[in-house]
């Protein structure tokens, strides 16, 4: 509505009264403040319907302690959702669904990317805010698992982005945060990586420092890897100053941290199919009405 009040230069009717005109501005102030509350609206149940929808999968697909085994004559992990109701597939042809129901709609792409942003970051939030509040979440073992399953996701990830750039653009920068928090707990007795602040910060460029200190607080050995942590690499990490102060993600992604990151040009590429200027539409357009 307001790109074709725009587009189409709609004028209030022709008024000779000032307090008429007034008026008219006033209901199309109303009408568009109200049209706007309920996109919004729309908006918020379609994303809140779409997050319970993933987080029924989140949980048993990534977090579930046997959604990897190891093969202990091997040392090679493999994949045990094949035996288990949920996976990484279900994961991915929940995405797929969502998918195929905005492009039937004739979503715009851009919204269709807002979308997809809010629900791998709401991946990533979910399970990073799991790991750090559950010490049994927190063992090496438990990195490599979640690893493997976020590594999965993130393959078929990479795949989609492929094929629908403009929907998935940015996505896997979710992902990454959560595999770098993975890999604190699998790097965790390496002391050349927690060496100093400089190898740390280097290492885990999407994790602060809090973060990071908070995993390693929570690091609990397991059969995998028994050692308990080398006193350099405590000694380390406790000494650096934390540099926020919230540990936690927010659950929810904002949303003008996605429209900032979008090109004017993703937005408004989707108008070239009309042609406003065109005098002859105009008046075929006046006709009609």
């Amino acid at each position: 509505l307001n790109h074709n009040i725009e587009a189409f230069g709609v004028k209030p009717f022709n008024k000779e009264e000032e307090e008429e005109e007034e008026e008219f501005d006033d209901v199309i102030y109303l009408l568009e403040n109200n049209l706007h509350k309920l996109i919004f609206h729309i908006y918020s149940l379609y994303i809140n319907v779409n997050y319970d929808q993933i987080h029924k999968l989140i949980l048993p697909a990534i977090l579930q302690q046997n959604s990897a085994i190891m093969d202990f004559t091997s040392n090679k992990f493999f994949n045990n959702s094949m035996h288990g109701t949920h996976s990484v597939e279900k994961i991915n042809m929940s995405i797929d669904s969502i998918q195929t129901q905005l492009e039937e709609q004739h979503i715009f792409p851009s919204v269709i990317h807002q979308i997809f942003s809010q629900l791998f970051y709401y991946i990533c939030s979910t399970c990073f805010n799991k790991m750090i509040s559950n010490r049994r979440l927190c063992t090496p073992s438990s990195g490599i698992q979640i690893k493997l399953a976020v590594s999965m996701l993130n393959s078929y990830l990479v795949d989609k982005m492929k094929l629908f750039e403009e929907y998935y653009k940015g996505c896997d920068h979710h992902l990454e945060f959560l595999i770098q928090a993975t890999n604190v707990l699998t790097m965790a007795s390496n002391t050349a990586v927690f060496s100093d602040y400089g190898t740390i910060t280097e290492t885990f460029t999407l994790l602060s420092i809090t973060q990071i200190k908070k995993l390693i607080s929570m690091f609990n050995p397991d059969d995998f890897a028994p050692e308990v942590l080398p006193r350099k690499v405590v000694l380390t990490v406790r000494s650096l100053e934390n540099d926020v102060d919230v540990i936690q993600l927010s659950p929810f992604l904002p949303l003008d941290s996605i429209s900032d990151s979008l090109e004017e040009e993703d937005i408004n590429e989707y108008d070239d199919d009309y042609d406003y200027d065109d005098d002859d539409d105009d008046d075929q357009n006046n006709n009609d009405n």
